[in-house]
């Protein structure tokens, strides 16, 4: 049986062996969000943000600190630690990124989460140094 409309053209195109863009990326990757971090108060010279980004099949979730101590810092998302940003200096100035992707890149860990509506951490050891509820 056939769906009429939009999902007619996907459904064709999965029946034929292509793949589109719903069966490769995930559902919560659909549009750009991009959403400064918060940062505590013995780190108020930080500067960073989080962002949900896609790219026609793929979709990138990350964040990035300037401007902050050298160090691996934790990212938690949710509460569940997603990773470690490394924060080196770079042009005279101190930074990091954790990028997450998927369909997973090279070098990038798997985005098997969805962060929209969901507090991302970042942390040094044990101290809070950013944070922010990622928009939903």
């Amino acid at each position: 049986m056939w769906i009429l409309g939009a999902q007619h053209a996907e459904l064709q195109l999965l029946a034929s062996g292509g793949e589109s863009e719903a069966e490769i990326a995930p559902p919560f990757g659909n549009s750009d969000q991009k959403v400064p971090l918060q940062f505590a108060p013995a780190f108020r010279n930080g500067s960073g943000d989080a962002q949900l980004e896609r790219f026609g099949n793929k979709v990138n979730f990350d964040v990035k600190i300037e401007d902050v101590p050298i160090g691996v810092y934790s990212v938690k998302v949710a509460g569940v630690h997603r990773g470690n940003l490394l924060v080196s200096k770079q042009n005279g100035r101190t930074k990091g990124e954790l990028e997450f992707s998927n369909p997973q890149a090279a070098g990038k860990p798997l985005l098997d989460f969805d962060p929209r509506g969901q507090l991302v951490q970042v942390k040094l050891g044990t101290e809070l140094v950013a944070s922010v509820t990622f928009v939903n």
